[in-house]
């Protein structure tokens, strides 16, 4: 009922601390910022929603903020071989996600048509596919993240581009990041990885 209120030009929605039931996606368009209190399962803005997506941005004149929000999943998909994106990002739009938790997704965030996802304090807990998906000529920026415990990729990124910044991505039972068929790491933009060289950890190697 708040999406709907705004006008034409997009606005800002702020939800109360506790816990709420999301029965159908929460379809974006226009500048919308959605803010909640917090990514806090006991204390923060609890969206509770089964196996299906939360949030859906389309459009190259969308503009979406996620800030403070606990997108807690309570089943898994019904097609664990085709599971849904609790965050699905498309048709040229653009979402940030600032400290933002999604545990027990089918995907976390899936990225498509040439969209952008720039994350800053994200988790993804106990994804059923991918923790993140990035295709189709995208762009995903990902700093100070936590990916871990699903039960596919941490990232997979195909023929897009990705920036990975202060990131954790661990204990997921595929690839941690996965860069396939033409995906474009931009070493120029702070993209790097990390090494164990000599028993010490060595930073700011070049990615290849």
């Amino acid at each position: 009922a708040a999406l709907q209120s705004l006008s034409a030009g997009g606005g800002t929605v702020m939800v109360a601390r506790g816990r709420h039931v999301i029965t159908a996606p929460l379809e974006v368009r226009g500048s919308v910022v959605i803010a909640g209190v917090g990514p806090s399962a006991t204390e923060g803005t609890v969206f509770e929603v089964g196996g299906a997506t939360v949030f859906v941005a389309t459009g190259a004149n969308t503009r979406l903020t996620l800030r403070g929000l606990f997108l807690e999943h309570s089943a898994a998909p019904s097609d664990a071989s085709a599971p849904v994106a609790s965050v699905r990002v498309e048709g040229g739009a653009a979402v940030r996600a600032e400290n933002v938790a999604i545990v027990q997704a089918g995907i976390g965030v899936r990225v498509l048509g040439r969209s952008t996802f720039f994350a800053e304090g994200l988790t993804v807990l106990r994804a059923v596919g991918q923790g993140v998906l990035v295709t189709e000529g995208s762009r995903c920026d990902l700093r100070d993240v936590l990916i871990r415990d699903g039960l596919g990729r941490g990232v997979e990124v195909r023929e897009s581009h990705l920036q990975l910044h202060r990131a954790f991505v661990h204990e997921n039972a595929d690839i941690g990041v996965a860069l396939a068929s033409g995906a474009h790491p931009d070493p120029t933009g702070g993209a790097a990885r990390c090494s164990v060289a000599g028993g010490r950890l060595t930073e700011r190697e070049p990615l290849r």
